[in-house]
């Protein structure tokens, strides 16, 4: 009985998309927090496969849509899930 060992492409290859993620995750909170509109909210973001997660609460609708649009200028976003509640 013989085994076939992972090729050793297949195991990088999943170590930097993870690594990716977190780089996309940092760059993500540095966006957030450069802006004028964001920077005092309370957010979670996460980063998976180029898909950003925005999570929270904000102020306005505004808020909510310039969180959006700055994730989408973001190098290495594919898509945001704007999940942020709107408290008014």
């Amino acid at each position: 009985m013989s085994t076939v060992a992972m090729p050793a492409t297949i195991a990088q290859t999943a170590e930097n998309v993870t690594l990716l993620d977190g780089a996309l995750q940092n760059g993500a909170q540095v966006a957030i927090d450069k802006s004028p509109y964001l920077s005092d909210r309370q957010m979670r973001i996460e980063a998976l496969n180029g898909v950003i997660k925005l999570e929270g609460a904000v102020n306005s609708f505004f808020q909510k849509q310039m969180a959006q649009e700055i994730m989408r200028r973001v190098d290495g976003v594919t898509r945001v899930d704007n999940q942020l509640s709107v408290n008014w």
